[in-house]
């Protein structure tokens, strides 16, 4: 064999080997776009280890999705109970209060049960993917969800704050209106000089604050100074008016030496009342913080850690 036969040879052995290398480079290249599909881009530097156990994950966590929109949804409506208990509260609306407490009482009860149920799919989820390997993304999922769930637990107790804060405050804004009425009823009934009625109705009115006073009396009353102030100043009046109207109701009507001086201690008692109902916002707040705002706050970070755990299985 001559060299130009040599070099043809040569050449179309070349030739040869060169598309042998492009068949294995276009079935590497295959086989890459092959695993790429089969398994899913995560944030892994490996998404081939994860794929299987990513997979298995998204299937169990379908189920612990709508449980947590569940829960979520009940939280929401828990927190808003409690936030329009706070504002009825500054309103002075006591039975407003009330109504959005009873609802949010309601609604902790179905929340609790919601969030069994989530607690319950999510052991179930854990099982599933038990053993396998899961990306970043699909760990950090189970880490929030085990967060809410861990946070949650709490839900009961920041109601409780919440309802036994506002709750109490609108019992007692509500004994302090309700005074306040029977009070205007006695006056009422005294212009038409039925002085016996008028005393009555203060008799009334004294009923209401009693229990008040006696729980100001307490060693671990909370300290609400204006509360204080609002009890003396109108138990002072009531009693200057109650000593008016006997005297009145004892005479017939007919003013005397005695009801005129009782009429003058009156007017004293009277000038040295709140001139409006502020007075009573100040004590609406100082019965029901802090215990008031730190229950609303749980309930706010509760409804964070459930956003938290519905956005990192999105």
């Amino acid at each position: 064999m001559d060299a130009d036969e040599r070099r043809a040879m040569v050449t179309r052995l070349l030739r040869l080997a060169g598309a042998a290398l492009m068949v294995a480079l276009i079935a590497v290249a295959g086989g890459g776009l092959v695993v790429a599909l089969d398994h899913p881009a995560t944030d892994s530097a490996r998404p081939e280890l994860t794929a299987r156990g990513d997979a298995a994950f998204r299937r169990a966590a379908t189920p612990l999705r709508a449980s947590l929109d569940e829960l979520a949804m009940l939280t929401d409506g828990l927190a808003r109970a409690g936030r329009e208990a706070s504002f009825a509260l500054r309103d002075l609306d006591h039975a407003t209060v009330r109504a959005r407490l009873d609802g949010g009482e309601a609604g902790l009860a179905s929340a609790i049960l919601a969030a069994e149920r989530v607690r319950s799919v999510n052991d179930q989820l854990v099982a599933e993917v038990a053993g396998a390997r899961l990306s970043a993304g699909s760990s950090a999922a189970l880490i929030a969800v085990a967060d809410m769930t861990n946070a949650v637990v709490a839900l009961a107790g920041h109601q409780a704050l919440v309802a036994s804060a506002a709750g109490s405050a609108a019992d007692v804004l509500g004994d302090l209106q309700a005074h306040d009425e029977l009070v205007f009823e006695a006056t009422e009934a005294a212009r038409e000089e039925r002085y016996g009625a008028a005393a009555g109705s203060l008799d009334e009115a004294g009923d209401l604050l009693a229990p008040i006073l006696a729980e100001r009396d307490a060693a671990d009353a909370r300290l609400a100074p204006t509360l204080d102030d609002w009890l003396l100043r109108a138990t002072d009046y009531d009693a200057a008016l109650r000593r008016l109207y006997h005297l009145l109701d004892a005479s017939g009507g007919t003013p005397t030496a005695g009801s005129g001086a009782a009429a003058a201690d009156v007017e004293l008692a009277q000038a040295a009342l709140p001139a409006d109902g502020s007075a009573l916002v100040v004590i609406a707040s100082e019965l029901a913080e802090p215990d008031l705002t730190e229950g609303l706050v749980g309930i706010e970070g509760i409804r964070g850690s459930i956003a938290e755990a519905v956005l990192a299985l999105d």
